[in-house]
């Protein structure tokens, strides 16, 4: 990339990707477990569990199959997934583990898309499957995220980058590949920072695999709309250079009188962020000369359900 193109900020969009890796692997080593469900001895100080038979029974996966771009905004008014998952997890709750099945031999990870600013929306699905239907009073059911990362990655103090690039607690974890036949180490970020989450939930197992992004779009079509609540851990104004961080976020929270057998969380970049993050660093040499515009992040938020 010639530093010609680093003069306007969507130029360096436009020429930028950003990679993530091994999203599955979160999933499975913090045991994103659903509440289990007790008997109280009411005549004691004590209770006993009768059966650790937890709620949840498996996650899958689903890759996206294509989408709906409306010409005039180029936003995606509708995605359509792939109903066949590209990964399982099972949950055996009399032995307290959780395995991963992928559907291709041999992978082990699953990934969302590398982001291209001419073509944003790389949305990846994950569907949670409770071993039956559940009526809800209030919210009973809960699907949220935690990080232990200090911050937005392009936070701004004084108009001047928060975090350098090249020093913790910037650099998540760092990576060894070779690239054409050269040993080279990928730095990689706090993925929070460049998410954003929509959901949706089912009373029975009659899953759909296509979902409208707007109401205009899900009434003309009879398609269901994924339910977009601001759920992401950071929030941008490009136009006031302002930026927000929570290091806790709502992924879901069940209403009252609901009937649930299914939950779809469905994980997608966020625009915004990544535009105000390359906005920060614009003219940042580590980014521009040793990366040549381009971020790799990992997933680096654990997941609570109950």
């Amino acid at each position: 990339m010639g530093k010609s193109l680093m003069k306007s900020p969507l130029r360096i969009l436009a020429a930028t990707s950003v990679s993530i890796f091994s999203l599955l692997t979160v999933f499975t080593s913090t045991a994103a477990w659903f509440d289990s469900r007790r008997s109280l001895d009411n005549g004691g100080d004590k209770f006993e569990v009768q059966s650790l038979s937890g709620r949840l029974s498996s996650i899958t996966f689903h890759h996206l199959s294509s989408k709906v771009v409306d010409p005039k905004t180029e936003n995606a008014n509708a995605f359509t997934f792939n109903s066949t998952p590209a990964g399982t997890i099972t949950y055996d709750w009399n032995a307290d583990t959780a395995s991963f099945t992928p559907t291709a031999q041999d992978d082990t990870s699953i990934a969302l898309d590398t982001y291209d600013p001419l073509d944003r929306e790389k949305p990846l699905l994950l569907m949670f499957h409770l071993d039956q239907a559940y009526e809800t009073t209030g919210p009973t059911i809960h699907i949220g995220g935690m990080t232990n990362t200090p911050g937005f990655l392009g936070a701004r103090n004084n108009a001047a980058p928060t975090y350098d690039l090249t020093t913790a607690p910037a650099i998540m974890k760092t990576e060894t590949r070779t690239v054409d036949e050269k040993e080279v180490n990928i730095n990689y970020y706090w993925m929070s920072s460049v998410t954003r989450f929509y959901n949706l939930t089912f009373a029975d197992d009659s899953l759909t695999w296509q979902y409208a992004l707007n109401s205009t779009y899900a009434t003309a079509n009879s398609l269901p709309l994924l339910n977009d609540t601001n759920s992401r851990f950071v929030t941008v104004d490009n136009e006031n250079e302002t930026s927000s961080f929570s290091s806790r976020t709502n992924f879901f929270s069940s209403t009252n009188g609901q009937t649930i057998k299914n939950i779809g969380l469905v994980i997608d970049y966020y625009p915004d962020a990544i535009e105000f993050i390359y906005s920060t660093y614009l003219g940042n040499t580590t980014l521009e000369d040793t990366y040549e515009g381009i971020l790799h992040f990992w997933c680096d938020w654990t997941m609570e359900v109950f």
